[in-house]
């Protein structure tokens, strides 16, 4: 049972310096076991991703052969294997009380499963899962053990995560230097005549050049295309006068970064610049109110409201943010309705944005920790519609 401007280059040991400690990852089991007990949970079960990785410090992949992890409140814990990737989980557990047990290709996984949940003394009871468990995994694991109990908790494991430690946070200021270094370097290399798609590489290459740990994603959207927040980058060429948006995401020790800016290649005409005048000021109003206590929905109004006095408001048609995390979206989520109330510790996107169909696109997005008497700007890229003032 488990116990209750900036040049980045040459990252090494990603995971145990963000992760912590065995005593930091046996702190975050114990405060899962809590909230859990308080459920009326018996154990939970975790899959390789985001939990897996923030409870356990483990970084794997599940396709056809599963991998799983069972937690158990009521007796041993353990964690399903398969056999080629035995080593490297292996590397990576930095607690004693998760025994691991692998299986090859000619065994049946689900008849070990069914052990599993038996030594865990599991059968009749309730085990919490992500939202995610595959509908496969789900009947499986229904049919192994008579009695047992299925719940989603999602919420359980986003509260616990939603308040990063300093070691989170500092995984994400170093992915938020090395994007914006990026993009600084990317705009520098920008022209007219360039395909959308031919930016996104360059981007790329920037990113994994300055330590990026992964690139999940690379918006680049010019001139109508602006206007359609998530297209992928097409093969349309940039042209003098286009308004580009590019908004990127890297990771670093597994948490994000997620950053846009908007320029123009060329003299910005009056709409543009009026357009992205209102952004700005929209983000500002923002960012004015990110500090504890205040709820989520507050900086959505704040920003939204800017956005409506100038005539815009049915072109603003997303949320003024979301968290980031080992997630690119989690909570909280920056949108009318959530009564979140920003804690120290909280990290996430300001990002208003106003898109008119056809014609251009504005979006501005800064990351955002909360700090014991207001918030700190992750981002400090200029908010410019100058091209050269990136350089």
């Amino acid at each position: 049972m488990f116990l209750a401007g900036i040049r980045l280059i040459c990252i090494v040991a990603m995971t145990l310096s963000v992760e912590g400690s065995a005593a930091s990852v046996q702190a975050r089991l114990a405060a899962l076991r809590e909230r859990a007990g308080l459920e009326g949970l018996d154990g939970v079960l975790l899959l390789p991703g985001p939990n897996l990785r923030y409870f356990l410090g483990v970084v794997t992949e599940s396709y056809e052969r599963p991998t799983l992890c069972l937690l158990s409140f009521r007796g041993p814990s353990s964690m399903l294997v398969p056999r080629l990737d035995l080593e490297r989980v292996r590397d990576q557990l930095v607690v004693e009380d998760v025994e691991l047990i692998p299986y090859a290709d000619d065994e049946d996984p689900w008849r070990i499963v069914r052990e599993m949940l038996e030594r865990a003394r599991l059968g009749g009871c309730t085990l919490g899962v992500e939202g995610r468990l595959p509908f496969k995994t789900f009947t499986r694991l229904v049919g192994l053990s008579p009695g047992l109990s299925l719940r989603e908790v999602d919420e359980l494991f986003y509260g616990l995560r939603v308040v990063k430690d300093e070691h989170e946070v500092e995984a994400h200021r170093r992915a938020s230097r090395i994007l914006q270094e990026a993009l600084r370097a990317t705009l520098r290399e920008v022209r007219v005549g360039l395909e959308e798609r031919e930016v996104k590489l360059l981007f790329e290459r920037n990113a994994f050049a300055l330590g990026a740990e992964s690139v999940p994603f690379c918006l680049v959207q010019s001139g109508p295309n602006a206007a359609k927040p998530h297209l992928e980058p097409t093969e349309r060429r940039i042209r003098k006068g286009d308004l580009l948006v590019l908004d990127a995401g890297v990771t670093w020790g597994g948490y994000f970064a997620d950053v846009t800016r908007t320029v123009c290649l060329g003299e910005p005409g009056e709409e543009q610049r009026r357009v992205f005048d209102v952004v700005v000021r929209a983000q500002s109003e923002a960012l004015r109110h990110a500090r504890p206590g205040v709820r989520a929905e507050e900086l959505d109004r704040a920003a939204r409201g800017v956005i409506a006095k100038h005539g815009y408001g049915p072109y603003f048609i997303h949320r003024t943010g979301h968290g980031l995390g080992l997630e690119v979206h989690e909570e909280p989520f920056i949108r009318e309705g959530s009564p979140t109330a920003l804690a120290r510790g909280m990290v996430f996107t300001v990002e208003p944005g106003i898109y008119l169909p056809g014609r251009l696109g504005v979006r501005l997005e800064d990351n955002l920790v909360v700090t014991e008497q207001g918030h700190e700007n992750l981002t400090y890229l200029p908010k410019s519609l100058r091209v050269e003032d990136y350089q």
